[in-house]
């Protein structure tokens, strides 16, 4: 799960917004856990617009049905978007679609936001006491901090997931593509 949050940051003697995109996954224990963070990549003026068709990708009904979609993203925001954004778009594509290969029971509830919103929640909280950061380095510190402390809180909290049904869905999909190897 991945998601950005906008923050006021001391830039070149003024005051600019940046995104920090922030990464969250289950383990296999079926724990959350907060895997890493991005300073932004796509232009805030874009942010709305780019949002739609990468959120439309994710709501493809498979992963077949979504590698389809990222070719006309590219193509409309390549000249509009930093470089940046759309390399990330056709580099990770298969890292960020993953949840389409996934169960059901376990895609739903991974293709929410409601962990990251209530890490994002914990991030504004603190916020409101700086307004404007000083440089994009106190922000990774506040952030990696928050992280931190989210992070050892969520490993003694109960699972959110069974894993059980997960594993044996894995096995079953390796034999399918061990099968698939030896007769190709």
């Amino acid at each position: 799960m991945i998601d950005a949050l906008y923050m006021k940051v001391r830039e070149e003697g003024r005051v600019v917004s940046r995104g920090v995109m922030v990464c969250i996954g289950i383990n296999e224990d079926g724990r959350r856990e907060l895997l890493g963070m991005m300073l932004d990549a796509t232009p805030k003026a874009l942010k709305e617009e780019i949002h739609r068709p990468v959120r439309t990708i994710l709501d493809a009904p498979d992963l077949n049905a979504a590698r389809m979609m990222p070719e006309q993203t590219l193509a409309k925001y390549t000249d509009k978007a930093t470089n940046k954004a759309m390399r990330i778009l056709e580099e990770d594509f298969d890292d960020a679609a993953m949840v389409l290969c996934m169960p059901d029971k376990y895609r739903q509830r991974l293709r929410t936001t409601n962990a990251v919103e209530r890490f994002n929640e914990e991030v504004r909280r603190r916020e409101k006491v700086i307004r404007i950061f000083p440089n994009r380095e106190s922000v990774i510190r506040l952030i990696g901090a928050l992280m931190m402390e989210l992070d050892e809180r969520w490993n003694t909290e109960r699972k959110v997931f069974d894993m059980a049904e997960y594993f044996e869905w894995r096995k079953a999909r390796q034999k399918v593509s061990a099968k698939v190897t030896r007769i190709g």
